[in-house]
């Protein structure tokens, strides 16, 4: 196998100019490192998102856990009313996981400007393997957009947003601290 390696070399032959030369090496490499191996050579190389998907399986995982008992607690919701401190305890944990797990850690914040480049995508040709590169937001966008039209905006507003999780968290410390 033949190949050629160059090291750029920039430099200033005027006060305002600027100019860059090239040492060129021919190497040729010996047979020896190469196994002949067809099984290699047929083999079809992963997607990016597959390999990101693979890597961030522990993320992915929690992200879902938590998103099916927070439908959970949704669809039980009207059960659970008489347990005031029960709710507001699993809210307090549902904000301190959103900010810190999915807003921090795992980078899946929703936000506007991720949603309307969705939109703006879906005008312009749509890519679905560009949003699965980011599989917590892959799986974030669209767990709201189904609960969007089953529930409205509360389960996103109440539990999904990294945004305005700080401040319900500031809200109820000052309702505490009144």
């Amino acid at each position: 196998l033949e190949m050629e390696i160059a090291i750029s070399v920039a430099f200033k032959p005027s006060f305002f100019g600027q100019d860059e030369h090239l040492f060129p090496v021919k190497v040729t490499l010996p047979s020896e490192l190469f196994m002949e191996n067809p099984e290699a050579q047929l083999a079809k190389p992963i997607p990016l998102w597959q390999k990101i998907w693979r890597d961030r399986t522990l993320t992915i995982s929690i992200t879902v856990v938590y998103l099916v008992a927070l439908s959970l607690f949704f669809a039980f919701q009207q059960r659970l009313t008489p347990y005031t401190k029960f709710v507001h305890t699993v809210r307090a944990f549902s904000l301190v996981f959103v900010l810190f797990f999915i807003g921090f850690s795992a980078q899946g914040q929703l936000s506007v400007v991720k949603l309307y480049t969705l939109l703006l995508d879906i005008v312009d040709g749509f890519s679905l393997e560009v949003y699965l590169l980011d599989p917590v937001f892959f799986i974030l966008w669209r767990f709201v957009f189904v609960s969007l039209f089953i529930c409205g905006r509360g389960v996103f507003c109440a539990c999904l947003c990294a945004f305005g999780a700080p401040l319900d968290m500031l809200g109820i410390w000052a309702e505490e601290h009144r």
